[in-house]
């Protein structure tokens, strides 16, 4: 599946990364330290991010992100 949006609950050293496809469903997730976040997001193509500061709650209460 490819990842059309990216759910990013922002830290100061820990980042959780959340692939979303293009049917709302969640096909990746990720811990990312600070250094890894511009290499990991470099390799994926283009996609929409979201900002969070509680995306863990908003994916298991269902909440669609937009």
């Amino acid at each position: 599946m490819q990842i059309t949006t990216i759910g990013l609950d922002l830290a100061k050293h820990i980042f959780q990364v959340h692939g979303i496809d293009a049917n709302e469903g969640v096909v990746e997730k990720r811990r990312l330290r600070r250094g890894q976040v511009l290499s990991y997001f470099a390799k994926l193509e283009r996609f929409r991010v979201t900002r969070t500061h509680n995306l863990s709650l908003q994916c298991s209460a269902g909440i669609r992100l937009v």
